[in-house]
Order: C-alpha cells, then structure tokens, then sequence
C-alpha cells in the first residue's frame, strides 16, 4: 500500500486519546465515553457512580435514574486544543411509578488530519474522525432500597469514508440507604448509595477499508476491535441536612490500570454549590447555581480540570433543567 492502512487505525481508535490524557485512560475503542460529560460530575473529579441522580446519569450509573423526583434534561458542548470537539444531550422522563426511561445523544470528533504515505510525504489529503453515540436506558427501584438500570449504545464512527457501526449496553445497581430505611432519625449521615456498573458488555467495531482503497486500486483489509470491558463500583454520602456530598469511585477497564476518582459538592442557600475533585492525579473544581419554580428548576454548573501533558485547562459549562 502506497498509504499506511495505520493511520485510520490509529485516528478511529486512538484518536480521541488525547480527551482521556487528563485522567490516565488513553487510548482504546470508544475512548471519549471516559471523558467528563457534566460539568456537575467534572467538578467533583468524575465520580458519579453512586450518585447518578439526573438524566447525565445513563452515562454514569443507569440504575440511578429511579431516583429522578422530576424529568430531567441537560446539555454540554465544549471546543478543546487540536480542534476537538465533545457534547452531549440527555433527558430523563419518568415512565411509571418508580421506574424511568431516558435518552440521550452524545458527539466527538477531531480536526482535520494530514494523510502520509510510507515516506511521511503529505498525500494532500485531510482526513476526518467522528464518533456519534444514540443512547436509550430504562431504570426501576425495587423496594425501598435497591435500583436496577441497563442502557443501549448505538454507535456510528467514522473516519475519511470508513465507517463502523455497533452495539453495547451497560447494567448497573444501586442501593439507597437512608433514614426511612437504613439509619436513626439522627443519625449523622442523611443519605449512603452505594452503585455498581458492567459497561460495554458486547459489541464490536468491524472497520473495512475496501471501498477507501478501491479508488487508488489496491485492496483494503477488515479490523475488528471489541469495545473495552469495564467494572466500577462507587459510594458517596449525603450530610449535614443534605447541603455536603461526598462520592468515591473506582473502576477497572480491560487492559488498563484501575483508577480512583474522588469528590465533594457543598450546597448553601439550597442554591448554590461549590465542587472539589481528584480524577487519577488531576484535580478539578468547579460550581452551580439552580433557581427552583413551581413546575421547573434551572440548573447551570462549571467545572475547571487542571492542564495536563502541555494542554490547556479544561473548561466546561453544563446547562440542565427539571420539570414535573
């Protein structure tokens, strides 16, 4: 081949590697799925595995959308270094009694890459990556302390015409410990979840270059590479009325070392909040304000990740709303 066939290898699945460097996961199929989506979650470090109690919690936890008091929606985009781009859609509706359904979409995609031949000569080509993500997750709470959720991920990814297409899903479980059914009216604690995620279970991206090299004469090869199994687990706890969270996080993702992630969240004037993390050696801050109406509230949050490896920070701003 007068091209490297590596060099769409390396953009589909490695691509996205430099959204993960801030947090050690680099690399892999479906790399950005690892990168924060809210800036709730980002400001406390990315640990939302036992919290997950808004729509952005399919991305997280799916059995922590049970909790959902009222529908939920919310929405980030962001444009990073290298003309990197990430966002996402979720919404969280409840369905029947104590159960939900949720759907959300989610977007990442890189800049123009120059196209080389063996020799590393400009081809005069620009190349393209693009991963898009349709998700749908139902949860339901079994009694007064245990939650089950599954999330479906339909992926579509690609790069130059080379294009794969896929499907996985998630489970997880939660369970709520609280004073109506776990602790003394004046216990210290308000509220401990304790959660549990299996993600990616299935799937796998088939990536056929035949078509791309049809137009230079030459044959294309087949790759299949299987999305990344992960088990997590998390706890976090909800004090003094209600107004100091605390969450930790550890996960484990094939071929990769396990992680931890911690964070804490402060609510005064049940209004504002300030946000403290440590995500695998980064640390990260952030904030929020939240105006409850009679029949909606009105979130906005930011979050600022540390620079890592030369890059810039990490900015994200996150709009959400809950209405009944």
């Amino acid at each position: 081949m007068k091209k490297l066939f590596f060099i769409f290898i390396i953009l589909t699945l490695f691509g996205t590697s430099g959204l993960l460097a801030q947090d050690g996961n680099a690399g892999g199929t479906a790399a950005f799925l690892k990168f924060g989506f809210s800036a709730r979650v980002m400001g406390m470090g990315g640990t939302y595995l036992a919290i997950s109690d808004d729509a952005t919690g399919m991305f997280y936890n799916p059995a922590g959308l049970a909790q959902l008091k009222w529908n939920s929606a919310s929405a980030s985009y962001r444009h990073m270094d290298f003309d990197r781009k990430f966002g996402y859609v979720a919404f969280g509706v409840q369905a029947l009694e104590e159960a939900t359904v949720a759907g959300g979409w989610i977007h990442a995609s890189d800049g123009n890459f120059e196209g080389r031949d063996n020799e590393g000569a400009f081809t005069g080509e620009d190349l393209s990556y693009s991963d898009n993500v349709v998700a749908l997750a139902f949860a339901k709470k079994f009694g007064d302390i245990f939650m089950f959720g599954a999330v479906g991920k339909y992926f579509i990814s690609k790069v130059a015409n080379i294009t794969s297409n896929t499907v996985t899903f998630d489970v997880g479980g939660m369970a709520v410990l609280d004073k109506l059914n776990f602790f003394q009216p004046d216990a210290f604690f308000d509220l401990v979840r304790v959660g549990f995620v299996v993600e990616n279970l299935g799937g796998t991206h088939r990536f056929n270059t035949g078509d791309y090299w049809a137009q230079f004469g030459e044959v294309g090869v087949a790759q299949d590479e299987d999305l990344p199994l992960g088990v997590k687990g998390g706890i976090s706890a909800l004090a003094f009325d209600s107004t100091a969270l605390v969450s930790v996080d550890v996960r484990k993702i094939e071929n990769l070392d396990l992680k931890f992630y911690a964070g804490a969240e402060y609510v005064f004037n049940r209004m504002f909040a300030l946000r403290a993390g440590y995500a695998d050696k980064r640390l990260a801050f952030g904030g929020g304000i939240s105006k409850t109406f009679v029949y909606y509230k009105f979130k906005l949050d930011y979050a600022f990740a540390a620079p890592v490896d030369g890059e810039a920070p990490d900015h994200l701003f996150t709009i959400g709303f809950e209405f009944r």
